[in-house]
């Protein structure tokens, strides 16, 4: 039941491109609400430890760029210190009321598709898209306070994020992937945020579907030799 993870399914018809309300709709939902039952037991035992680094493009009425989304204001301000880019004035600009969704500045929209593609380990996927989210956190201070569990427990919250990305992304008709495969020193340079303060746990894409479709035999579009390594094995 989409009910239960704070999603109202209806028949929409397929979008040509994801505008502004599509957009802050999909964030809101990822932050946890006590009426919502996806949330109810990880918000109570766990809490709120992950926060969202995007790259955006191609949204109807929002200005291409670097954003970040605070799911919790917990340590907020601190973390907001250590964004910092040289040479980049960062904007600070609160998108709405209803979120802590800052925009931190502006950039060409291939020049943000070039990074994202770049970060998530040039998969296509991050650059047809419209944005892309990359999930972070704090880890090193949840860990010293909370111990080794927690290395479990953030990418278990990385993990409740994306499953409601992938079924609101479907309740609007648009296309989704999570990517597993993203370069961790370098997938948040462009917010300033160094890797040694804060982790980068997950990277995920939305986007218009295209029909493209990228099933290929493993490898075998970028390494011809695989096919007879692996007759070979």
């Amino acid at each position: 039941d989409f009910h239960d993870f704070g999603i109202e399914m209806e028949p929409i018809l397929e979008p040509e491109k994801i505008n502004k309300d599509i957009f802050l709709g999909i964030l809101a939902r990822t932050i946890p609400q006590k009426n919502v039952k996806y949330w109810k037991y990880a918000h109570e035992c766990w809490g709120t430890h992950v926060h969202l680094a995007l790259y955006v493009w191609d949204v109807i009425d929002v200005v291409p760029g670097y954003y970040v989304l605070f799911r919790s204001t917990k340590d907020m301000q601190q973390m907001m210190e250590n964004f910092i880019v040289d040479s980049i004035d960062m904007v600070w600009e609160k998108v709405c009321d209803e979120l802590e969704l800052y925009f931190l500045y502006g950039d060409e929209i291939e020049d943000i598709k070039q990074v994202s593609k770049a970060v998530s380990c040039y998969q296509r996927i991050a650059e047809t898209s419209s944005f892309t989210i990359g999930m972070f956190s704090d880890l090193a201070t949840l860990m010293e306070s909370y111990g080794p569990e927690t290395y479990k427990q953030i990418h278990h919250e990385a993990g409740l994020i994306g499953g409601l990305l992938y079924l609101d992304s479907h309740s609007n008709n648009l296309g989704c992937s999570g990517m597993g495969c993203y370069l961790d020193d370098t997938s948040l340079e462009k917010f300033g945020i160094k890797t040694e303060d804060y982790y980068p746990l997950y990277h995920f894409t939305i986007g218009v579907i295209d029909g493209y479709d990228s099933r290929y035999a493993p490898y075998e579009y970028e390494y011809p030799m695989s096919k007879y390594l692996l007759d070979a094995l």
